[in-house]
């Protein structure tokens, strides 16, 4: 007893407060539908650098100009932005509300840009998008004839390969997303981490490990205090049936995911193993009620959702189009 006892009050000397910030996240969009000016998209650099990378891009220019309007960019311009400070796309699958703001802006991006994914979302970008019958191939691969705008770049699942001119490593980890192959990529700067969430149903709805997967790979960093945050999905509210949230996460199976990363880290202390970790809550579907009554936002019911079953302590953050979060 005595030496659990001393067990647990050593975790919780280590588990007092995480380490000061090493990642910026600038959201450039954080819905998951309908507001088509504000769709899934992050940029995503280290304090030292002055290059982004983006995570998905479902809203681009716009989220741009929003950012530049609230001077979270260091008075960097759009044009800048967009040509010569994010020299890489990491794509987390191939559904429009993480693809159209890249998809839009590709005939302005310079040669020396990357578009990268893994290779069933390269393989749905090149033959339904940049097809030349939906869109023009403004890369340098897949339907011809190739523009060569941009260097297209698949990525291979579970090794760490560079993020071309930037200070950043990524490592693809497979999700189910309702039978649509998605992404997580977990992001390393140095020694520092931070994990990103493309769509993902929950382990027990896809019946897979995924997720489960990736909390093996980084309950060891949580516990040696390298992960920044987590940036994890959470489309619906607890009201939606299991059998229509369409391989997306709701309040519930956010936090169940959650408790089991929690009960890997510190299995003896689990309300503990993750207080204070920074999970950005991504991709609420606003509904047609909440433009039509100024009463209704289910992005602050899904926050009140998860904050009513957060037992683990984790520190919720609901992201702001424009509003640069420091991790």
């Amino acid at each position: 007893m005595r030496q659990l006892l001393i067990t647990v009050f050593i975790f919780l000397l280590s588990s007092a407060g995480y380490c000061a910030p090493v990642f910026e996240i600038l959201p450039l969009g954080v819905y998951g539908g309908l507001k088509d000016g504000n769709l899934s998209a992050y940029l995503l650099k280290t304090i030292e650098s002055e290059n982004y990378t983006a995570l998905d891009s479902g809203t681009l220019v716009y989220g741009l100009l929003v950012a530049v309007d609230r001077q979270s960019v260091h008075n960097k311009n759009v044009e800048d932005l967009l040509q010569k400070y994010i020299p890489a796309y990491l794509i987390s699958h191939a559904h429009l509300d993480h693809l159209m703001g890249l998809v839009m802006a590709q005939p302005e991006l310079r040669e020396q840009q990357t578009i990268m994914a893994r290779e069933e979302t390269m393989q749905a970008l090149q033959k339904n998008i940049f097809n030349w019958s939906v869109w023009g191939n403004f890369g340098d691969a897949g339907e011809t004839p190739h523009l060569n705008y941009q260097h297209y770049q698949t990525m291979p699942l579970l090794q760490w390969i560079a993020i071309p001119n930037t200070d950043m490593q990524v490592k693809v980890f497979p999700l189910n997303h309702g039978g649509m192959a998605s992404s997580a990529f977990l992001i390393r700067y140095k020694t520092e981490y931070i994990l990103y969430f493309g769509d993902t149903g929950a382990d027990s709805i896809e019946k897979s490990t995924n997720i489960e997967n990736i909390w093996k790979e980084i309950s060891p960093l949580i516990i040696n205090k390298q992960l920044h945050g987590i940036m994890l999905e959470c489309s619906f509210l607890n009201s939606q049936p299991d059998n229509k949230l369409f391989g997306h996460l709701k309040p519930n199976l956010f936090m169940a995911e959650l408790r089991q990363l929690a009960a890997m880290v510190n299995p003896l202390y689990l309300k503990n193993s993750l207080r204070g970790l920074p999970v950005v809550v991504t991709h609420v579907k606003p509904r047609l009620v909440d433009f039509s009554n100024a009463q209704q936002d289910t992005r602050e019911q899904v926050i009140n959702e998860l904050s009513q079953q957060n037992d683990i302590g984790v520190k919720l953050i609901m992201p702001e189009q424009g509003v640069m979060l420091s991790l």
